[in-house]
C-alpha cells in the first residue's frame, strides 16, 4: 500500500488514525506481505501475516482488547465510539438486536472523561478504559465539540427510558449537571450558545460552525428537555424545564425566518441557503411550527428528487449530497406533522438502495450518504454507518406507534400514524416482557382494529390515528373514545376503530346512519410467522424488516 492518506481520529493528535481492512458482505479476504510506507519510502510498519506471527498480528490490531462493550461508528469512519452515532444507534438497538451492554458501555466510557469545568467526553478509541484519574485532566482524543457533549445527555436519557436501568444516571448525575452549568459560560447576550471554534467541530460538514449556530443550540435544547424529563422522573427540582422555554425564544429570534420557512444554520448564514439537518431537527423538537411553507424541505420534492443537505431557496447552489442521517430526522418530522404517506415514501426513496440485495453497492448496513440518484458518493462512503439507521426506530415509534413513558417500560403509549399501509404488526421484548401492536386498516369501509398486549407490570396509553376514534362496542349507541388505558393482563385487547364523526365528511359516506362501520369489514387472513423477542413483520408492504436472530 502505497500514498495513504491517514486522517487523525477526531479529538487525537496527529500519527493516532487506524487503517482498516474489507470488502463486501460475505467475501472472505486473505491479506499477506502487509508493507507500510512513508511518502519517502521508508517502511512504518512490516508483518508477513502469517500463521506464525499470529501473537504479533493480533496484538499489533488490537484483536480483542476492548475491555468494555461498545458500539463503533462505521468501518470506513475512524472507528470510533461517539455520542454522534449513540444518539441514533442507542434508539436503534433498542428496537432491534437488543444488546444493552454495548449502550451501556459506550456511555460508561465516554462519561468517564470529563475536562475540569464541566466539558464532558463524546468520543473515544474503542480500546480506551474508563478514565478514573480524576486529579489530571482527561485526554484530548475524548472530545470533539459541545453539540455531541450534550447529545450524549440525551443519549443517556434514552438509555434509562427504553431499559429501565438507572445505573448510569445514578453515576453519572453529577458531571450531567455540571455539562449543563458549564455550557452556560458560552451564553452570549443574545441568551445563544457560542461556543469557541476547538468546540464547534461539526461531523456533517467536517468543519468548525463559525459565530452561533442553530445545531449547536438545538443540541442544548434537545439536552435541556433531556434533564428535564430525567429530573421529574427522579423527583427532583431543576431550572431545566424554563431554561429550554427561554432558549427556543432565542433561537426563534435569531435564527427564524417567518416568510421563507427557514431556520438558519448559523447567524453568518445567508437565508437562502437551507441545511436539511436544523430544520429538521427543530421540527422534531417541536421548536419550529408546523406549516406547509417547512415542510416542502423535507421530503421529496414536487418532482420525487431526494432532499440535499444543504439546499439553496433560489436553486443554484445546492450541495449535490443526500445524507440518510437528516432524512431520518426528516421522515420523523413528517411523521410527526401527521404525514406519514411522506415519511414512508421518503424513507423507501432513501434506504430502498441499501436493502436491495440485487444492488451492486448492496453491504447489509446503511450509508453515510448518497447522490441524489441513489448511488454512494464515492469508493470511500461508509456503507456501514450507526447514525443513518434512523428507520430501525422511527418506524415501530410511528407507524406502530410505541413510546415507553416511564423506564423501562413500565408505562407505555400507542399512538400511530397512518401512512396509507394496510396493516402493522410489531412486537418488542422489553424489561417487563414482550409487547406487542397489530394494526389493521379498512380503508373502504373507513374502519379498522388495534390489537395490543401489555404484559403484566406496564400500563399501556391507547390513542386512536388521528381523525380516528374507538369504538367501544358494535352497538349503534356506542360509545365513542379518544384515549384507552389498559393494565397489563395475560390477553391481548382488542379496540375497534371508525373515523371521527368530526372527519366524517372526508371518509366514504354510508347509505344508512345506522349501518354499523364494522359492518362490511372482514379483516385479512395472515399467515403465521414464528415469534422472535423483535421484530417488525409487515407494514401493509414490505418497507423494512428487522430481525433478531
Amino acid at each position: 500500500m502505497k500514498r495513504l492518506s491517514i486522517y487523525p481520529s477526531p479529538g487525537g493528535e496527529p500519527n493516532t488514525g487506524s487503517i482498516a481492512f474489507g470488502g463486501p458482505e460475505h467475501y472472505l479476504a486473505t491479506y499477506r506481505s502487509l508493507v507500510v510506507r512513508d511518502f519517502n519510502d521508508n517502511v512504518l510498519y512490516e508483518n508477513d501475516m502469517r500463521l506464525k506471527n499470529k501473537v504479533r498480528i493480533l496484538s499489533d490490531f488490537q484483536v480483542g482488547t476492548n475491555q468494555i462493550p461498545c458500539t463503533v461508528d462505521s468501518a470506513k469512519g475512524p472507528r470510533i465510539c461517539s455520542a454522534a452515532d449513540l444518539f441514533v444507534m442507542g434508539r436503534s438497538i433498542y428496537h432491534s438486536t437488543g444488546h444493552l451492554e454495548a449502550v451501556l458501555g459506550s456511555l460508561s466510557l465516554l462519561s468517564s472523561h470529563q475536562e475540569q469545568h464541566g466539558y464532558l467526553g463524546n468520543i473515544s478509541p474503542i480500546q480506551k478504559t474508563f478514565f478514573e484519574n480524576e486529579e489530571i485532566e482527561s485526554p484530548t482524543y475524548a472530545f470533539f465539540s459541545l453539540t455531541l457533549n450534550f447529545q450524549l445527555l440525551v443519549a443517556v436519557k434514552d438509555y434509562w427510558m427504553y431499559s429501565g436501568d438507572f445505573s448510569i444516571v445514578d453515576r453519572i448525575w453529577d458531571k450531567m449537571e455540571k455539562s449543563m452549568t458549564f455550557a452556560m459560560l458560552y451564553e452570549d447576550k443574545r441568551g445563544l450558545i457560542v461556543a469557541p471554534p476547538n468546540m464547534s467541530r461539526d461531523i456533517m460538514s467536517h468543519d468548525i460552525l463559525v459565530g452561533a449556530s442553530s445545531k449547536l443550540n438545538l443540541a442544548y435544547y434537545d439536552a435541556l428537555i433531556s434533564m428535564s424529563k430525567m429530573c421529574s422522573m427522579l423527583g427532583v427540582e431543576g431550572q431545566y424545564d424554563s431554561r429550554a422555554i427561554v432558549l427556543k425564544e432565542k433561537i426563534l429570534a435569531n435564527f427564524w425566518h417567518q416568510e421563507t420557512g427557514i431556520l438558519r444554520l448559523s447567524d453568518h448564514t445567508p437565508p437562502t441557503k437551507i441545511s436539511h439537518e436544523v430544520n429538521a431537527y427543530a421540527r422534531t423538537l417541536g421548536v419550529i411550527p408546523h406549516n406547509e411553507i417547512s415542510d416542502q424541505f423535507l421530503g421529496l420534492s414536487k418532482i420525487g428528487e431526494l432532499p440535499r443537505v444543504i439546499q439553496d431557496s433560489q436553486g443554484v447552489k445546492d450541495v449535490k449530497v443526500v445524507s440518510p442521517y437528516t432524512c431520518g430526522m426528516a421522515a420523523e418530522a413528517l411523521f410527526q406533522a401527521g404525514k406519514g404517506t411522506d415519511a414512508v415514501e421518503l424513507v423507501e426513496k432513501v434506504w430502498g438502495p441499501m436493502v436491495d440485495p440485487e444492488n451492486l453497492e448492496y453491504s447489509g448496513g446503511h450509508w453515510n450518504e448518497m447522490k441524489p440518484d441513489g448511488r454512494p458518493t464515492s469508493a470511500t462512503t461508509s456503507m456501514m454507518q450507526a447514525r443513518s439507521t434512523w428507520p430501525v426506530s422511527i418506524l415501530p415509534k410511528y407507524l406502530a406507534g410505541v413510546e415507553p413513558l416511564n423506564p423501562g417500560w413500565s408505562r407505555w403509549k400507542v399512538n400511530p400514524v397512518l401512512a396509507g399501509l394496510a396493516f402493522v404488526d410489531y412486537r418488542l421484548s422489553t424489561a417487563v416482557g414482550e409487547i406487542s401492536v397489530a394494526i389493521h386498516i379498512h380503508e373502504p369501509s373507513s374502519t379498522g382494529e388495534l390489537t395490543v398486549y401489555v404484559p403484566k407490570g406496564s400500563v399501556a396509553e391507547l390513542y386512536p390515528p388521528q381523525g380516528w376514534i374507538f369504538l367501544a362496542s358494535r352497538s349503534v349507541c356506542a360509545e365513542y373514545l379518544e384515549k384507552k388505558v389498559v393494565i397489563g393482563q395475560d390477553d391481548e385487547v382488542t379496540l375497534r376503530l371508525c373515523v371521527s364523526p368530526q372527519d366524517r365528511q372526508s371518509a366514504i359516506i354510508r347509505k344508512s346512519v345506522r349501518q354499523l362501520p364494522w359492518d362490511d369489514y372482514i379483516p385479512e387472513v395472515q399467515e403465521q410467522e414464528p415469534k422472535s423477542p423483535s421484530y417488525i413483520k409487515r407494514f401493509g408492504r414490505k418497507v423494512l424488516g428487522l430481525r433478531r436472530e
